[in-house]
This record gives structure tokens, sequence and C-alpha cells, in this order.
């Protein structure tokens, strides 16, 4: 019984985060206050690494059920063609793909303590620390 309550509280927070938004958020340090969807694109795919003048460092959230979403608003790719994007850009020596971070406790942590990292996280879980530049509707 016990394990079925938890298997029940797990599928019900994953999918209330399924049909959340999902905020471009950076340290609320960081001197802008919002982002175009084209800029969000560039910043993700790595055409962009500078936010006025600032450098700036995409994280992301390894194996994130929202990934596909954002993708797909943002950039209009699927995560079959992300990865194939990712390989082509990788073999032409063009850029890195965003470091993935395991844990979203993790991808907080690294956020609160380098105010030059950009991530995308659902709005619920956006911290006083963060400040969201653009949001994904679902």
């Amino acid at each position: 019984m016990k394990t079925l309550s938890i298997i029940l509280i797990l599928f019900f927070t994953l999918s209330l985060q399924a049909n959340e938004d999902i905020a471009v958020v950076v340290s609320s340090k960081f001197k802008i206050d919002s982002l175009q969807k084209s800029d969000v694109n560039r910043i993700f795919l790595a055409k962009k690494s500078h936010i006025n003048n600032k450098k700036i460092k995409v994280i992301e959230l390894k194996n994130a059920s929202y990934k596909e979403l954002f993708y797909k608003q943002t950039s209009n790719k699927t995560l079959s063609q992300l990865r194939a994007y990712w390989i082509r850009v990788i073999f032409t020596g063009k850029a890195k793909p965003p470091k993935q971070v395991e844990s979203l406790d993790k991808l907080l942590e690294m956020m609160a303590q380098n105010e030059s990292l950009i991530s995308y996280i659902p709005v619920s879980m956006v911290t006083d620390e963060m400040k969201i530049l653009y949001k994904v509707q679902n």
C-alpha cells in the first residue's frame, strides 16, 4: 500500500510539472529583464553566448520531462532533431551542447552560486534568487 501511495504521489507531481509553464531563468543579479523568443532560441542552440556583453553559460536538467516542450516551442525542434543538430555542431567544432545536470537541486544550487548561468525550469521551481526572462506556455 505504501509503494502504491508513493507511485501515485510521483505520478501526480510529474503530471503537474508536465502541464506547467516553463521559465527561462538567470540569477536575480543579472542585468536584463527579458528575452525575445529568438534570443532564447539562439542562446540554447549555442548561437549566442553573451547577453549585454556578459558571457552566459547554459545548463539544463538531464532527462527533464519538459525538455521536449521547451525546444519545440523555442526552436521548433523535436528531441531527435535536437540530437541531430548537436551531433552536427559538435562534429564541426562550432559549439558544445549545454551542460547536463543530474538533479533539479543541483541545478538550483549551481544557479545560486554562478550568476552567469541560464537555464529553463518549471515556473513553480523559480526561487527568489532567480529572474524569469522568458516563459514557454504549455
